[in-house]
């Protein structure tokens, strides 16, 4: 099966194009050279960028849950316009001094940071029935090489443009670029269907959460996720605060 001749899995993969950049803003260092611009301190920034992941570890469970009881989309669609309301906020941020700027900024990552774990809490869970399983490695794996060439090109363009004008408003002009894409989403995402029915479990949420770490082999995935992660996500940052500082 060709997996883009297939209008579901195309738009599930335009989907995840359309909102893949603001996440990756988080740590390929736009934002930060973009906070830095306004005057916030290294330490600041390097606490508001650890944000989301944050607020994505303590969310993600109950979210999962309430998606279940009332629907995927519901919860998905909830969560992409706080990512629109939280990117307004980091964009409006460029208007103010660096005290009212930082008040902007917190309150743009934490609602763009509940938005994206709302988003993703459902997100292969909606699409798990919709994939067979007989093509679901190749797909997921379609889908990861297209979001990734996507952000290549971006992120040539980009380059390109800040070259040219670092100015606050050309960083503003990117950023409301890529909130628009984030409002198309929303279109995307909804027509994704919805096949498995909401379901009301007799657990409670506390007791959910409590059963997790008995579940086999989960701690050793904790383990790996967070060698993974310091890695790919927490060094990056990091290396790139300090090379900011010092080359600049």
């Amino acid at each position: 099966m060709n997996i883009f001749k297939n209008k579901i899995m195309m738009t599930i993969v335009l989907s995840v194009c359309a909102s893949i950049m603001p996440q990756l803003f988080f740590k390929n260092g736009f934002l930060l050279s973009y906070f830095l611009k306004m005057g916030l301190k290294s330490s600041d920034v390097l606490i508001l960028l650890s944000l989301p992941s944050v607020i994505l570890f303590f969310l993600s469970v109950p979210f999962a849950y309430y998606a279940d009881r009332y629907g995927k989309k519901k919860i998905g669609i909830s969560g992409i316009i706080l990512t629109i309301s939280g990117f307004s906020f980091i964009i409006s941020a460029g208007f103010f001094d660096t005290q009212t700027s930082t008040k902007f900024i917190v309150y743009g990552i934490i609602l763009f940071s509940i938005g994206v774990s709302a988003l993703l809490s459902g997100w292969f869970a909606l699409l798990s029935p919709l994939i067979p399983e007989t093509i679901r490695g190749s797909f997921f794996g379609a889908m990861r090489v297209s979001w990734q060439i996507f952000a290549i090109g971006c992120s040539f363009i980009l380059t390109f443009i800040l070259e040219r004008s670092t100015s606050l408003g050309t960083y503003q002009l990117i950023l409301t670029f890529f909130t628009c894409l984030l409002i198309l989403q929303i279109f995307l995402y909804s027509k994704v269907p919805e096949i498995e029915k909401n379901s009301f479990g007799r657990k409670s949420l506390p007791e959910i959460v409590a059963s997790i770490p008995e579940v086999p082999g989960y701690m050793p995935f904790c383990a790996y996720c967070f060698l993974l992660m310091l890695a790919t996500g927490a060094w990056p940052v990091t290396m790139g605060l300090l090379e900011k500082n010092v080359l600049h």
